[in-house]
């Protein structure tokens, strides 16, 4: 049908992507790895710190759905 559009081959598809090959990556990237604190001092102030973190929002959490309960005792009696 000469009228209708037709998605280009294989081949056609694979050569107009061919531009971009070969092109530096747009973001940075950084060489070294990370391996983690390299003291047991540090290993344990990274663990306080996550776990002083986690608390504090399980802390948050279960006081929202007291104050949650609290409310819908009160509005919905």
């Amino acid at each position: 049908m000469p009228g209708k559009m037709v998605a280009p081959s294989a081949p056609d598809a694979i050569e107009g992507s061919r531009a971009t090959f070969g092109l530096k990556p747009a973001m940075a990237t950084q060489p070294t790895r990370f391996t983690g604190p390299q003291t047991p001092e540090a290993l344990f102030a990274e663990r306080q710190k996550f776990w002083g973190g986690f608390m504090n929002f399980g802390t948050g959490v279960v006081i929202a759905l007291v104050v949650l309960l609290a409310l819908m005792g009160i509005f919905l009696t």
